[in-house]
Order: structure tokens, then sequence, then C-alpha cells
């Protein structure tokens, strides 16, 4: 039958219109053209255009394949055109790109991305950290997805030997800074540095790539918070109350305004999302 393939059997229509498809196969394609535009942005610094669409399509595709999806290219190439304008606007209320001079440029921004205690802490007196450990397993703490989205970490050098201590340094795919006061140059992991935050920051915005990951400590955290250097807190609250220990926010520092943009819940455990105001 023209227009019809026979697969294992079944004797699938090939110049389906997208207006066909179940309700699940729409919103299976409609979520993977969004990601791959996402990914695209993040990649490439900026929203696609017209010469660019083909490249997103492509790879939409070949998870349509995947999924055993019977649709012809144009069919989706011609709805992917049709969301552009919503899936710009989504990523503009996201924070994800801003407007430049009339161009859609990805948001680069400096992330604090961390977990304390109730009371605030980020770790006991001694600076140890293993009342986290039995949190570190609980289901969809969305730190995949998090990780995705960055492409560099800073933090101190006693964070940076807290997390050595843990085994093999987990950061190896992406660039790692490492303030420093006693150690230079490079290892296998790092880049030891003493450039002032603000120099830093600059820089990094200035390259194309992804987010970057504020690790910690708290020294290195106030000094980023009083240059005004973070751009969102995404701040998980452990349902433990330790006491004592060593704050996330050092006290004297300035005061600071944000914005709460979002709050997930999973079990007993509460991520608030902040950008500055």
């Amino acid at each position: 039958m023209k227009n019809h393939r026979n697969v294992n059997g079944k004797l699938l229509q090939m110049n389906k219109k997208y207006s066909q498809l179940k309700h699940s196969q729409k919103e299976f394609i409609s979520l993977e053209l969004y990601t791959q535009c996402k990914a695209y942005v993040m990649e490439k610094g900026v929203f696609p255009n017209n010469e660019h669409n083909c490249d997103i399509v492509d790879k939409v595709m070949e998870k349509i394949e995947e999924k055993q999806i019977w649709i012809p290219y144009d069919e989706v190439y011609k709805h992917f055109i049709s969301k552009t304008t919503k899936y710009r606007n989504k990523m503009l209320k996201e924070d994800l790109i801003i407007e430049d001079n009339g161009k859609f440029v990805f948001n680069k921004k400096i992330i604090l991305y961390i977990a304390m205690s109730l009371d605030g802490y980020i770790a006991d007196e001694s600076g140890d950290v293993g009342w986290l450990e039995e949190y570190i397993n609980i289901e969809d703490t969305e730190y995949d997805e998090f990780y995705e989205t960055i492409d560099t970490v800073i933090m101190g050098r006693k964070t940076y030997d807290q997390v050595l201590s843990f085994g093999e340094y987990p950061y190896q795919n992406v660039k790692s800074y490492v303030y420093s006061n006693t150690r230079t140059g490079i290892d296998e992991n790092v880049e030891y540095i003493r450039t002032a935050p603000i120099d830093l920051v600059k820089s990094l915005k200035q390259q194309s790539g992804k987010h970057t990951w504020l690790i910690g400590g708290a020294d290195l955290i106030h000094d980023f918070i009083e240059n005004d250097l973070i751009d969102e807190y995404q701040i998980t609250i452990l349902p433990v109350i330790l006491g004592n220990g060593i704050p996330l926010f050092k006290s004297g520092g300035h005061r600071v305004g944000l914005e709460l943009v979002s709050k997930k819940y999973i079990k007993n455990i509460a991520t608030l999302t902040y950008r500055s105001n």
C-alpha cells in the first residue's frame, strides 16, 4: 500500500500528519524538541535561528526513530517552527536567555548549589560533612539534571581537599578552579588560582559555555556574596538541626535582596531557588 511500510508485521503509515499522532507521542516530540533546543542554547550561547533549526530536528528525529514513531521529517520541522516563539518565551521566563541588542543570548550564571541543615549549617564545627551521607541516595535529588547545566566549578582549597577524601574526583569532565593561598599551578584535577573573584567571573561570562557552579566553602561564598557575583542560589534544606557548625552565610555581610523563583519538595527535603534582584 502506498505511503505505508510493513514493520514487524504491522502496516505503518509513513506520511502521517503530526495532528494524527497519539497524545503521548505528541508530548514526547514536543518535550524532545524543547530539550534539544535548550541544549543548543547552552552549547552555542544563542537561541537558534533558521539556519540551525535543522540541527535540532535532526537530533529529535533520532529519538523519534528509537521510539518507533512514524512521522515525516517535515512534519516535525513544521511543528518545531510553530513552537519556537513559545520555547523562546519559556526560556526567557526561566531566565535561561536574555535579550541583548535584539539578540536572544544564553544567560550564563554563577550558581550557588548547596545543601544545609535546617538551622543553616553546611558542616559541623570541625568542617566534617559526614552527616550529609544519609541524604545522598535519596531518590530524585535532580543533581544529575543540574550537573548537565554546568561546565565549570569553583571551590576553596579546604573544600577541594574534603572532596578528594571521599574518593575519585567527581568533576573530571568540567573545568575546575580552586582558590588557594598556598598552592599554585595545576594538578590532575584542578587549576589553583588567586584571581579576584570579580575578575574570574568577568572572564567566565565572556566565554561561551554553560553555567558555573560555586561549590564552597563558606569563606569563598562570602567573598562572592560581598561582590554581588552570585546570580542564582539553589539551596537544599535537610531535615536536621545540627546545633552548631560552619554556617552557610557568615555574619557581617551586606544585605542582598533575592527573588524566590521555585520550590521543590522530595520526601521531607526542600530545595529553594532564588535569583538576585
